[in-house]
């Protein structure tokens, strides 16, 4: 589970990607490099305007669902923004 939680006082912009990347290297799976990995699903977030009361909040909750295939890598990385936290992880051999 990704979450994300805003807040502004006055104005903003704020956003976050998250992607899940999955390919047979792991260092490319870590760095995004396409030449073996691939983005498989992303998670995207994000608030803009501004706010008329004292304070504004917003939260968002999402999930990057995929079968990785034996014997490939999976990670998850985020792009853009520094809000996004990853709070939960499940992951299940099919064997």
């Amino acid at each position: 589970m990704i979450d994300v939680a805003y807040s502004i006082t006055l104005a903003a912009t704020l956003a976050d990607v998250v992607e899940l990347w999955v390919g047979p290297v792991s260092v490319d799976v870590a760095s995004g490099n396409t030449a073996t990995a691939k983005r498989v699903a992303s998670f995207r977030s994000s608030l803009t305007g501004i706010a008329v009361s004292i304070g504004m909040g917003s939260g968002d909750r999402g999930q990057l669902t995929w079968l990785v295939p034996a014997g490939h890598y999976c990670a998850v990385r985020r792009t853009t923004g520094t809000t996004a936290t990853i709070s939960e992880v499940f992951m299940q051999p099919l064997t």
